[in-house]
């Protein structure tokens, strides 16, 4: 039995399932859906005919490399046993894993000497692709936010809302506020968000926030969360980045695209020339 063939080749279950067993791990979903079995066998298929073009060229990996990235896959289980038990649903073997690995390996440098590493996109073309599109760098107003939340559901929050109130009114410092009250993981970092856009915010808190002065606060904020005190410490009005700010990001983003397409091209083209059989009733 086989779950497709590319040109002459047989991929076998266990391929098919060591695939699908990559896949689930960077997955959040616990059954294997339908989309994610015909996701793997594609994978498979590209990635056997691009495995065949790195073996014509003769490329080959270092084992250590093998090594750590499996050492690092065991490393998300809690236990070997774990980890044993996993392998075993999916019927695959150590070994079945590290001959992926490896091929993954092999396929990934094939791709980075021939697409990646091929791109270089000049100057020139960079200053125009951001004056036609400028707007699209546009960063909205930000906020420097700190933050303490009380739940609605506190038998003392009246209490609580109180006290902050009049500590906040003697001018207490926010941050020994937060560490006595919040309920907001950001608690942890004395209630400190960093800087936050302009419509991250559901609207109640957005009105307020933003029409906050630098250094003032305000609170309490009824939402469908709690109860919200916020103080802004520094304000970022709405700009555009000048090109030499972003010119290096852009420059990666934008190389990164051009070579991905310029794989799927390739890839497209390797479809066309070769002989695919899939048994989707073996999936």
């Amino acid at each position: 039995m086989y779950i497709a063939k590319v040109n002459g080749y047989k991929i076998k279950p266990k391929e098919f399932k060591a695939e699908l067993y990559q896949l689930k791990k960077d997955s959040d979903k616990k059954m294997v859906t339908k989309r994610q079995k015909l996701a793997a066998v594609n994978n498979l298929i590209d990635g056997y005919l691009l495995l065949q073009q790195a073996k014509q060229r003769h490329y080959e990996v270092d084992d250590q490399q093998i090594q750590s990235q499996f050492r690092k896959l065991q490393s998300r289980y809690e236990s070997q046993e774990e980890f044993k038990k996993d392998l075993n649903k999916f019927s695959i073997t150590p070994d079945k894993v590290l001959h992926h690995i490896r091929n993954q390996f092999i396929i990934k440098q094939f791709i980075q000497d021939n697409f990646k590493d091929q791109v270089n996109i000049e100057t020139e073309m960079l200053l125009n692709y951001y004056k036609k599109h400028k707007d699209n760098f546009k960063k909205p107003e930000e906020v420097h936010l700190y933050h303490c939340l009380l739940r609605k559901d506190d038998p003392q929050v009246d209490e609580k809302i109180s006290n902050i109130k009049d500590k906040l009114s003697d001018g207490a410092d926010f941050c020994k506020i937060v560490n006595q009250y919040s309920v907001c993981p950001s608690n942890k970092n004395n209630g400190d968000l960093g800087y936050v856009q302009r419509g991250k915010f559901i609207d109640e808190l957005e009105e307020v926030i933003f029409n906050l002065k630098k250094g003032s606060h305000a609170g309490p904020i009824k939402t469908e969360f709690g109860y919200h005190f916020v103080k802004v410490v520094d304000k970022k009005p709405a700009s555009t980045p000048k090109f030499e700010e972003i010119k290096d990001s852009l420059k990666k983003h934008l190389e990164r695209i051009t070579s991905e397409l310029e794989l799927l091209k390739f890839i497209r083209k390797c479809r066309r020339e070769a002989e695919i059989e899939i048994q989707e009733e073996n999936l």
